[in-house]
């Protein structure tokens, strides 16, 4: 069942490590600069993002839901959004369209005063896969259920490979990205392996209104994929996930290209 993924894939990420090799912002140096030209009491924090005000430069990145457990990490996350005053998004909202009863995993942003709440679908619903494609009517639902700024569709189809109930189909998402951009606004995320510049460029071209690159340098899905195969001795799976483990484009190059 899915809560029972979703709720593998939190304890995993606790119990495991599952994080990259490497992680490639400890190679980022800033500039110094000796001659700032500025008045440290003037400086602001607050920025405008996608029309919206936040009061510091921050968005929770999408993360979980479909679970008793997800419900809490979400409860935790809005309240400090609201009292920080930055965006959040939601992990795959898949669960709440397929069991209306986990719906509440996920609309539990809606009790905090969230400056900009971002709803989340992935890219492979948006295609035919052993189930039939997400309908409108279902990305409706997802986008209402929290009164959604912008929708997140997460790219994450090397996971979905690595992944033993994983969907494979990719054919034609961007024709079927630039429809559901042209009724949302949406932000194309990544899920730890990064956007190509090639891939930016599609995107732009698809018409969403911002690009999280999430690329490597944090957790590895395929690394917590690898465990829930080791858990089921499936070593077909579990060769995949330590392949892939590593395999990306890290989040600094990608921010570059």
């Amino acid at each position: 069942m899915i809560e029972n993924r979703k709720e593998e894939h939190i304890r995993i990420a606790e119990q495991k490590e599952v994080t990259s090799s490497h992680n490639y912002w400890d190679d980022i140096t800033l500039v110094h600069r000796a001659i700032p030209e500025v008045d440290f009491d003037e400086i602001k924090t607050s920025v405008a993002f996608l029309g919206r005000k936040l009061n510091y430069p921050l968005i929770i990145s999408s993360m979980t839901g479909g679970t008793e457990l997800a419900k809490k990490i979400n409860r935790n996350l809005a309240a400090a959004a609201e009292k920080f005053g930055i965006g959040m998004g939601l992990g795959s909202m898949r669960a709440a369209v397929e069991k209306k009863e986990l719906e509440d995993t996920f609309s539990v942003i809606n009790d905090f005063k969230v400056p900009m709440k971002i709803a989340n679908i992935g890219a492979p619903q948006l295609l035919k896969q052993g189930k039939p494609a997400f309908t409108n009517k279902q990305i409706d639902e997802v986008f209402n259920l929290i009164d959604a700024d912008f929708l997140a569709i997460h790219f994450n189809f090397l996971q979905e490979m690595v992944q033993p109930e994983g969907d494979r189909n990719s054919k034609g998402i961007l024709k079927r990205l630039s429809e559901v951009a042209s009724s949302y606004p949406v932000i194309a995320k990544e899920t730890g392996n990064g956007f190509s510049h090639k891939d930016a460029l599609n995107l732009i071209d698809a018409g969403v209104k911002a690009i999280d690159v999430g690329g490597l340098g944090g957790t590895s899905f395929a690394a917590i994929e690898y465990y829930r195969a080791e858990k089921v001795n499936d070593r077909e799976k579990m060769r995949s996930g330590l392949t892939f483990w590593d395999w990306g484009i890290p989040s600094p190059a990608s921010i570059i290209e």
